[in-house]
């Protein structure tokens, strides 16, 4: 055996060792904006430029008018080399978790947690604390 043959080897142990995550739990989002839809402050963390491309095309043109916590999406991309759109995806919701599902490779889940607010108002801000997509 070369010893390229064994640096190989060890490379392919390497890479079947990763975790399965296929919510990309662990994934790292090192892409991130801060928007404002509608006036609401959101922050958005991806490992997609394209991602934030599309932020920013769909909402470049608001401007803050909310003094509130900012809603946290973090969207995770697999690519899978689909060209093809999925199937329209179907709802899920219980209590706070809401899913969309398209196909196994297609979906959405968030966790929609309403948690009080400490500001001058003393309301309540929804705050998703995940959702990932594949």
């Amino acid at each position: 055996m070369l010893i390229t043959e064994s640096e190989e080897i060890v490379s392919r142990e390497a890479e079947d060792e990763k975790p399965f995550d296929p919510y990309l739990y662990r994934a790292e989002m090192p892409f991130t904006g801060v928007y404002y839809p509608m006036g609401f402050p959101l922050e958005l963390a991806t490992n997609s430029e394209e991602v934030l491309e599309a932020a920013e095309e769909s909402w470049e043109v608001f401007t803050p008018r909310f003094e509130i916590p900012p809603l946290r999406l973090n969207i995770g991309v697999l690519e899978d080399g689909s060209t093809e759109c999925p199937a329209a995806p179907g709802f899920r919701a219980q209590r706070n978790l809401m899913v969309r599902i398209a196909d196994q490779d297609n979906f959405y889940v968030a966790d929609l947690i309403l948690v009080c607010v400490a500001d001058r108002g003393g309301g309540i801000a929804p705050k998703l604390h995940a959702v990932s997509l594949s």
